[in-house]
Formats: C-alpha cells, structure tokens, sequence
C-alpha cells in the first residue's frame, strides 16, 4: 500500500470531502462547547436551573443512540442523503433551542439536536473507509478528531462573545446556518450509495437498549449531590457493562466487531486504551477551569484557555503523526499512555498549592499541551487500527463503534471524575483545603489508570508487528517474516 501525502487527501474532490467530514464534526463538537459557555446566560433567562446539569446529559444520551442508528441510516439511505438528513435534524433541534420559551422546550431542542448530532459524528468517522483510499485513512482520521481540538478554542469564544452581549440565542443561529452550508455541499461530493457488508442485519435492540440505560444512569448519578447515589451510579454501571459485553459475545446480530469483549480479541485492548485516554484527558480538562480559577486566582476566561491547552496539543499532536511510518506508529502507541502519564504527574505537583508564580503556570501550560500531544500522536492510529482489524463483514459496525466508544468515553469521564472530587471534599469539607484534596485525588487516579493502560499499549503495538494490515494470515511464514521486522 503507497503512502499518500496531505497533498492527496486536502486537494481536488478529495480536499472537499475532508472538509465535509470534518465539518460533520466540527458542527458536533462546536456545539458542546458553545452550550457549556452559554449554559449560565441560557438559565439566567429561560429558568429551569434544576435541569441544568440534563441540558448535556439529554444531548449525550440522544448522541449515543443516533451513532449507534447510524449504521442503518447509511445502509437504507446511502452517505450523501444520510449526511443531508442528518445536518438538517441537527439544524432543525438547532433552531428549536435558538427560540425555546422554557427548559422544557430547550431540552427537547437537544434531544433533537443530539440524535443530529450523533448521526453526523458516526457517520463523518464511517465515511472516511468508503470515500478514501486505505491509505489516507490515518491522515483523515486525523484531521477529523483534531476538530475537537479546533472546536475548544471556536465554541467558548463563539458562545462567549454572544453571552457577553445577552444574545446566546444567536449562537445556536450561526451554528444552524453552518449545519445546512454543510448539507448543500455533501449533496455536492459525497457518493450516493455505498457497499456495506452488513446492511441487512437487525438493530441490536438489546444492547443499545442497555448501552443507552448505562450512559443515563452514570450521567444522572454524577449530577446528583448523595455521594453514596454516586458511587452507587458508576457500580451499576460497571455491572450494566460486563452485561452488554455477555449479551453482545452470545448474540447472533453484535453492536461491536466480533470478539470484542473477547481476551483474546486486540478489539479488547483497542477500545481499552481508547477508553482510558479519552476518560484521563476530558477528566481532568473538566476540573482544571475550576482549579485554576480557586487555587491559582486565574479568571474564568484565562482558566477556560489554558484548560484548553490539553486540547490545541491533542491537534497539534493528531495531524503530524497521521502520516508517520509503521514503525513509529508502534513506538507512538507505546509512549502516549506513557507521555500523559508524567504530564499527570506534573499536575499533581503543580496544581494542589496556592502559589500563583509564573514559574508553577508555565510549568502546568506545559504539562497540558504534552498531555494532549500525547494523545493525540496516538489517536488516528488507534482509530485506524480498529478498522483495519475489522473483518469485511464487521466493517460497519467497526466505524460506527468509533463515535460509540468516544462518546461512552465523554459520559464516564465526568461521572468518575465528579464523583471522584466529591468524595475526596471538593464540597464538604470545601473551601482551599477540600479543593487542593480534590486535586490531588483526581490526578492519583488518572495516573494509575494511565498506568493500567500501559500493557494495553504493547499488545496493540505488538499486534501491528505481526500484523501491519490488521488481517488474520493463515501463512506462518509471513508471520515470522514480520516478526524478525
């Protein structure tokens, strides 16, 4: 397989297809962040502060549910009506948010505007295996999860400079009109139909049913004061999750590639190490503003961006290595849970003291953008391998388990990590001394799980030594051939 440069992925009918992927989400990730930004400004107005903490948890749940339809939305429809129809659901909950008169109706607005949202997600990672060449598959896994990157910096500053001026219903309008100049140009580009393997399997009812149950009960749990209905959240939803993976394994029609919550399976590994960067890095971005702000006397804005540091480095990090050789891809999986490990490190040093010197906030800047560095050299490769391991068959359920995962990922970060600081003292006992043991608390377990993910790391890296192409060879030669590689 030759390697194909930037050049191939960014320029001609090529170049503009990347840029609808990418948009698709872009318009996703954007959103989030305009909404944590606004959300204070949106309540002030609307009322309905008891729900504040549903406004994401109804936008995540709807998102996980339309990624995980968007399998069959691709099949009956094909990528270009599938992505058309997908911008305008996310467009129309988009308006019903911009014009809601109560919570009530602005929830529902999210509701709509996650299914969109998630339908857009998947379906911008599920496209990249049917419109590019194997090839360019690292490069535009790449450039599409350094969106998020992007986006950190676009939404506050977006929903920021609306809310100062008392006219956050403005934001989700400018997000709606990109939603359909995203949709007009799809039409344009993007192929009609497509060959899926599995098109005609049946949803997996069951286990979207209990994916979907998990997600609510560890979101729901973590917004709730009771640190015993907290802790009791993330136990019930550790056991919903061996549930799924027993229910999937014994299932004839899988959410998931084949043997994924098998030991023997490198999906198992894969989605591990995937999981556990995605929970270390949104983790702590989550409660570094806070941090900053408390300990540190930084303002909200300042405290925003330097949180987002972690996020310009996960860029920064995503779009260099895209393109790197196999063999530093094995190395870069290797050092990533390694890399974000000593930045936690370096955080729970810094971040736990009172001391605002220069010295303590370049040394934290520092350790943010080489977290997310970290993450983000090894990202589109973790991506990349999941669809190269996934058998024609499972090639489907492979890409849409991508935005799955990622999403998963996002829900189970902020339970863990509120629950964490909350048992730790971030509130009772409260004040500097709760808050410098919340800290400490939250980087000690994102260290060790870190940690954990280290010996996942050299099976997946191993994995690509004896088999670069992610396929089963029944040739032993090949196998010791490229073993002594």
């Amino acid at each position: 397989m030759n390697d194909q440069g930037w050049s191939t992925l960014l320029s001609g009918r090529n170049g503009v297809r990347s840029v609808t992927l990418a948009g698709g989400v872009a318009l996703h990730a954007v959103n989030v962040y305009i909404v944590v930004t606004i959300l204070p400004s949106l309540v002030a107005d609307i009322h309905g502060e008891q729900y504040y903490s549903w406004a994401a948890t109804i936008f995540v749940t709807a998102s996980l549910i339309g990624a995980s339809l968007a399998a069959k939305l691709l099949a009956r429809f094909g990528p270009k009506t599938a992505y058309v129809l997908s911008a305008l659901l996310f467009a129309v909950g988009t308006l019903i948010c911009s014009v809601a008169p109560t919570m009530a109706a602005f929830l529902f607005g999210r509701l709509i505007q996650g299914f969109g949202g998630g339908f857009l997600l998947s379906l911008s990672y599920s496209m990249v295996r049917i419109v590019f060449d194997p090839a360019l598959w690292p490069r535009a896994m790449g450039l599409i999860s350094g969106m998020w990157g992007i986006s950190t910096l676009l939404g506050p500053a977006i929903g920021g400079i609306f809310a100062e001026y008392s006219t956050w219903r403005a934001s989700f309008w400018t997000v709606g009109i990109l939603a359909l100049l995203f949709s007009g140009v799809a039409l344009k580009v993007l192929p009609a139909s497509a060959k899926l393997k599995n098109a005609s399997e049946r949803l997996p009812v069951i286990q979207l049913a209990v994916l979907t149950v998990m997600v609510l009960v560890i979101s729901a749990s973590s917004a709730v004061a009771d640190n015993n209905i907290k802790i009791a959240g993330i136990i019930i939803g550790a056991i919903l999750l061996l549930v799924l993976g027993i229910i999937d394994n014994h299932s004839e029609n899988k959410m998931l590639p084949e043997g994924s919550f098998s030991i023997q399976s490198i999906f198992l590994p894969l989605y591990g190490l995937m999981v556990i960067i995605s929970v270390a890095v949104n983790g702590a971005e989550l409660y570094l503003p806070l941090f900053l702000q408390e300990l540190h006397g930084r303002g909200p804005l300042v405290a925003g961006y330097i949180a987002a540091l972690m996020s310009i480095g996960w860029t920064c990090g995503s779009l260099p290595s895209a393109g790197a050789a196999p063999k530093i891809v094995r190395k870069i999986i290797i050092l990533a849970p390694v890399i974000d490990m000593l930045g936690m490190a370096t955080l729970f040093y810094f971040i736990p003291s009172e001391m605002q010197s220069s010295g303590f906030l370049i040394s934290i800047c520092i350790a943010l953008f080489l977290i997310g560095v970290g993450a983000g050299t090894s990202w589109p490769h973790l991506l990349t391998r999941v669809l190269q391991c996934a058998s024609d068959k499972d090639a489907t359920r492979a890409s849409a388990s991508l935005t799955t995962i990622q999403l998963f990922s996002t829900a189970l970060s902020a339970a863990l990590a509120g629950s964490i600081t909350n048992l730790a003292g971030l509130f009772d006992p409260g004040g500097v001394s709760g808050m410098i043991a919340a800290s400490k608390v939250l980087f000690i377990f994102l260290i060790i799980i870190l940690l954990l993910a280290v010996p996942l790391a050299f099976i997946i890296s191993r994995d690509m030594l004896n088999r670069p192409d992610g396929k089963h060879s029944n040739n032993q030669s090949d196998q010791k051939q490229h073993q002594n590689n």
